[in-house]
């Protein structure tokens, strides 16, 4: 068995390791301030140098204000997307993908929509009932849809899950009553990048096989 070796304090690229956290992974200091866990294969086979702040196509956001968000740094790349640390006018910091922050999609931590579902009802709406049957069908094994939700597998992303504001944050009031949540990859989770508001035609083209749903007036339906 190869002999351990600290290299806290070496650098590879950009980055800076500060402490080893174990199972060959360290914490790291990139150049502009951002902090990420990397592996130690990753820095010593060069396949990553930076957080990505010195990609000659990224887009600068620090300091740039979306809504109540202000950027304060760059965060690093999940699933091929950049995030950015961010904080919300009421003091509030979390990691917002830049996607979200420019077309405006994510315009603070959720405290905004609070204050429109206390001040429009929101908990009576649509939109609330899509998101109290969503989590049901997933994670409710009582519920009569749960074997083609959660029981193959299908869950509520740990965001929305138990918060409302954070799922109506990212999917938006429902343009139009005749619209339902669907899933866009039937496989994947309710999760960002993977939800739309959907007519009931797209919804049945977007069905697995041999998958029939009963419901009643007044029922949200989705895939």
């Amino acid at each position: 068995m190869a002999s351990f070796i600290d290299r806290t304090g070496q650098q590879f690229g950009k980055w800076t390791l500060l402490s080893y956290e174990g199972n060959k992974r360290y914490q790291c200091q990139c150049e502009c301030g951002t902090i990420k866990s990397l592996s130690t294969s990753s820095l010593t086979r060069g396949h990553t140098h930076s957080c990505g702040c010195s990609h000659p196509n990224k887009i600068d956001l620090t300091g740039n204000k979306y809504g109540r968000w202000s950027v304060l740094s760059y965060w690093g790349k999940k699933n091929n997307k950049r995030y950015w640390n961010c904080r919300c006018e009421c003091g509030t910091e979390r990691t917002v993908w830049g996607g979200q922050l420019r077309n405006n999609s994510s315009v603070s931590c959720g405290c905004h929509h609070k204050e429109l579902i206390s001040s429009h009802n929101l908990s009576q709406s649509s939109e609330y009932r899509c998101w109290t049957a969503m989590k049901q069908r997933c994670h409710n094994p009582d519920n009569p849809t749960y074997p083609y939700y959660g029981g193959r597998g299908i869950s509520v992303c740990e965001e929305w899950k138990n918060d409302f504001m954070a799922f109506y944050n990212h999917v938006g009031p429902k343009p139009s009553p005749e619209l339902s949540l669907d899933r866009i990859e039937n496989d994947r989770n309710y999760e960002p990048g993977n939800v739309r508001w959907a007519t009931s035609i797209v919804q049945a083209n977007n069905q697995r096989p041999k998958r029939k749903q009963k419901g009643s007036s007044g029922t949200c339906f989705h895939t």
